[in-house]
């Protein structure tokens, strides 16, 4: 860990996140002392004690650090803009709020932040690959919604495990809907019985493909409980 800048304000603070896949950041415990060894309440009601005697900026990132790790991210968020109000060049607390918008799914104002943490910090290197993540976030959230990606149903409703993967992946998106699209064509070339079976064959298909997705859904989240 290098030494923090004075603009950072740092004293053990680091970055609460950095990125190699969106939406990490994952915090590796930076500005809490290790002396909490990851119990974050009482980090909390320590650092609740030091802003009352000394608001400092300092105190205030901290404290958000701690609520970012327990996934209390909007009152992360309230500390450091309490901690960036009192000192506007505290690079660190850009780059972990950005953090904790990144993990709210707010994707463009983790970028605003990761950047202004990069204009205060230039070799903040955390701030850059969580920069660079963000951005391929954005890029693939805006391919999903363009009409030559999008799926061919409407993903503000999906509710299965099938229907949300698609959304979620730029390829799976367009295959639906290249498939969507054969099958159409191939429907209005046909009549009577050979329509009825093509659609029946249609039906077995997505039948099909729900319950494989669903059984390697299941079959992964047994994977992670066995880890934990």
């Amino acid at each position: 860990m290098r030494a923090p800048s004075a603009s950072s304000q740092t004293s053990t603070a680091r970055s609460v996140g950095s990125t190699e896949r969106w939406p990490t950041p994952t915090p590796p415990c930076s500005s809490i002392p290790t002396t909490y060894n990851g119990q974050y309440d009482r980090a909390i009601a320590d650092y609740n004690e030091a802003i009352r005697l000394r608001p400092e900026a300092r105190f205030l990132s901290s404290r958000g650090d701690s609520y970012n790790y327990k996934g209390d991210y909007d009152r992360a968020i309230a500390d450091y803009d309490r901690a960036l109000a009192l000192n506007p060049g505290f690079s660190n607390a850009y780059n972990n709020r950005g953090a904790a918008y990144g993990k709210k799914g707010d994707v463009d104002r983790a970028i605003a932040d990761y950047e202004q943490a990069l204009r205060i910090e230039p070799q903040f290197d955390e701030a850059a690959g969580n920069l660079a993540a963000a951005r391929r976030e954005r890029d693939r959230r805006a391919a999903l919604n363009s009409d030559n990606l999008l799926p061919s149903f409407n993903c503000k409703n999906a509710t299965l495990a099938v229907e949300k993967a698609i959304c979620s992946d730029p390829d799976l998106a367009r295959l639906d809907r290249e498939i969507d699209a054969a099958y159409k064509a191939a429907l209005a070339s046909r009549n009577g019985k050979a329509a009825a079976q093509l659609r029946q064959d249609q039906r077995d298909f997505l039948a099909d493909l729900r319950r494989e997705m669903e059984l390697r859904l299941a079959a992964l989240r047994g994977m992670s409980a066995r880890t934990n």
